[in-house]
């Protein structure tokens, strides 16, 4: 086996970032998703297959965060593996750890609030049969609004995988300016996608109550659910963008 060098450490430390904290949200979000179809059952025992099914929709949903989480860990291991051709760059080391903190944060956020989506959604089928259908499709659309945020992260995690092809020809004053900054483009994209997936999941788990107890003003909760779900996504927008100009610098 190959001399092991900080960049190859980096990247096997990004890897169980991306995946440790991809697997929290995720989990969380699948198993809360099974809470909701356990209260709905107990409320209504007659709809148990159509609330099992909703269950298993949502969770399989909900576990595309840790997908893309597991994806960028591979990758990272891969690298882990390799002899770079700047084994001892600073910067390579970052942009490896940056990108499993990206990715894993992001995740972590989606995959939960994918869960809150999930559990309300399925309530409110077990409280209005009727609108089963209306509901299971806004669960969907929830979670995948919900999964926005953590889109950005995966662009950025792979930005910050893909972008060492100059960093071993940096003195070692830049290596560790360039350092920063990727490690910057991690935590900002990561942090700043944590809070909107959760935000903008819990509006819609809201959403799938209120169309249960007033399906008569379902416009008017879709048009409401739209653009709270927009502006809650609109600081990871701002967050992407900071995360871009920090690429380019």
């Amino acid at each position: 086996m190959a001399e092991l060098h900080v960049a190859n450490m980096a990247a096997y430390l990004g890897a169980a970032v991306a995946m440790g904290l991809g697997a929290i949200g995720s989990g969380w979000g699948i198993g809360y998703a099974g809470v909701g179809a356990a209260r709905g059952m107990a409320m209504q025992p007659s709809q148990t297959s159509p609330l099992f099914r909703s269950m298993l929709i949502s969770q399989a949903v909900a576990s595309n965060p840790s997908i893309f989480a597991l994806v960028i860990a591979f990758l990272l291991y891969g690298f882990g593996n390799e002899t770079l051709a700047a084994p001892d760059s600073l910067a390579q080391a970052a942009a490896f750890l940056a990108a499993g903190i990206s990715v894993g944060l992001g995740s972590l956020g989606s995959g939960a609030g994918n869960g809150l989506v999930a559990a309300d959604a399925v309530e409110s089928i077990a409280r209005t049969p009727r609108q089963s259908s209306k509901i299971t499709i806004m669960m969907v659309v929830g979670q995948a609004m919900g999964q926005t945020p953590v889109l950005f992260s995966l662009v950025v995690s792979f930005m910050l995988i893909y972008s060492g092809s100059e960093y071993g020809n940096y003195t070692d004053s830049e290596q560790f300016l360039h350092a920063c900054r990727l490690l910057g483009m991690g935590i900002c994209m990561g942090a700043g996608a944590l809070g909107p997936g959760l935000g903008s999941s819990y509006i819609g788990g809201k959403f799938c109550q209120g169309l249960a107890r007033t399906p008569d003003i379902a416009q008017k909760l879709n048009n409401t659910y739209f653009v709270g779900a927009g502006v809650s996504q609109s600081t990871a927008i701002y967050a992407f963008v900071i995360s871009l100009i920090l690429s380019t610098i």
